[in-house]
């Protein structure tokens, strides 16, 4: 029995979804299915940044059409994207008894779709995001669809109530919830980073794990420095892993850092692996859900974010003891004030730790996504997604920008830099003073 299975995603880096297709790839190949994967690009991509084992071999595989919803694009822009996907994937060259698709973000499902009643294929939407921008009623509908089939999943208990407000009513619960938090894999070297950092001249050192784009990054970056304004008699070492494109997060921290004497800030760029000796000079770590797990494991005081909030969920095993952490959203406090509760009030040594409970088994894991795929509406139907956000004349033009900026050398590395760098701007200003 021939099986396809096709992922819609993001392959270039290291982050939380790269690690998840990285693991699921390499899962459906050992169990007999012919996998592709397409990907849209950023506006600088470089094919060498796709560094992930079983993603390297689809770092051709790039549509920068994908990141646009497909009314975006004219009738003859569709079907010329259509002739270079169909040539990728070799689809009618070969006789295979099931395909499926996989989508991992909302901007991908509209192309999902389409090419699912094109391959006569099952489109499986499992939404990796944790944040979602308010839908279209149109939107709304076809995802209410999907739901019904049996062909929606998202990754958080939280996640369904987000994502239908406020069209359709959802407890937060674990209906629909399939995981994807693996631990990233923590490497081991010769590197004697404790030395090279100079760990003992400093009385704290605070690390962060994770993609510089995330929304909480600004607010708790700029905590932790103020935290260490605070504390003059104090030397802090603020060590980032992690990346944004262009470096712009980067040159915007390396500001808000500048003349704060006793703090040394540390970029250490995207680790993959992620050294474990690296991480166990961290006195504390804060991080969302696969990154914070990696040095909660290592036994570093760890301050769970989520990618939607600037607010903490809270400690791990401290303060947070309830799992799943993410249906834990009662704390209204920030991340400077969790410091303070760490290094101040030194309330994890007045408290039991207690880890959290996780099946990290790959096999396992992946085991139930193939059967809530199994268990999913088997009759062929599709959405027709042509209409979904025909009216949005943003994104069109948007997308003729992007792909003419992206076909002009010098200009290349433009739009998308500029875009996180007055996102970084836009969420400081938001911060208190």
């Amino acid at each position: 029995m021939l099986k396809k299975y096709i992922i819609l995603g993001y392959i270039e880096g290291i982050g939380g979804w790269q690690v998840y297709e990285n693991l699921k790839v390499g899962y459906l190949q050992k169990n007999g299915w012919d996998v592709s994967v397409l990907s849209y690009p950023s506006l600088e991509y470089d094919s060498e940044k796709v560094i992930l084992d079983n993603l390297i071999p689809y770092k051709n595989n790039i549509f920068i059409e994908l990141k646009f919803p497909i009314s975006s694009l004219t009738k003859k822009q569709i079907n010329n994207v259509l002739e270079r996907i169909d040539n990728t994937l070799n689809i009618y060259s070969n006789k295979y008894d099931e395909i499926v698709i996989e989508t991992g973000a909302l901007y991908l499902v509209t192309w999902g779709e389409f090419l699912a009643q094109r391959y006569k294929s099952k489109h499986f939407l499992f939404l990796l995001h944790s944040y979602y921008n308010m839908q279209s009623p149109e939107m709304f509908k076809f995802l209410d669809f999907k739901y019904n089939r049996g062909e929606l999943a998202v990754h958080y208990q939280n996640s369904m109530k987000e994502l239908f407000q406020p069209y359709k009513e959802f407890p937060i619960s674990d209906h629909c919830v399939l995981s994807a938090s693996i631990t990233h894999t923590l490497g081991e070297d010769s590197i004697d980073y404790a030395k090279i950092l100079k760990k003992d001249c400093y009385d704290y050192v605070i690390g962060s794990i994770g993609w510089l784009v995330k929304e909480y990054i600004p607010s708790m970056s700029k905590d932790v420095i103020s935290f260490a304004k605070k504390h003059p008699d104090k030397k802090f070492l603020f060590i980032v892993i992690g990346s944004s494109s262009g470096e712009v997060v980067e040159k915007e921290l390396l500001k808000i850092a500048e003349g704060v004497k006793n703090l040394e800030l540390r970029l250490m760029g995207a680790m993959f692996p992620i050294p474990r000796a690296l991480v166990k000079c961290m006195d504390i770590c804060i991080g969302s859900f696969s990154s914070a797990r990696i040095a909660d494991q290592e036994g570093v005081k760890t301050i769970l974010m989520v990618d939607d909030s600037i607010t903490p969920l809270g400690i791990m095993g401290y303060t947070l003891t309830k799992w799943p952490y993410d249906v834990c959203r009662d704390y209204k406090g920030s991340v400077y004030d969790l410091l303070e509760d760490i290094i101040d009030k030194k309330i994890c040594e007045k408290l039991q730790y207690i880890p959290p409970v996780i099946d990290d088994d790959v096999d396992s894991l992946f085991e139930k996504h193939i059967q809530k795929l199994n268990e999913s509406c088997n009759k062929k139907e599709y959405y027709n997604v042509l209409p979904l956000n025909k009216k949005n004349i943003t994104k069109s033009i948007l997308y003729r920008l992007e792909t003419s900026l992206s076909k002009v050398i010098g200009i290349r590395n433009t739009l998308y830099p500029l875009t996180i760098r007055a996102s970084f701007k836009q969420q400081l200003n938001k911060i208190r003073k």
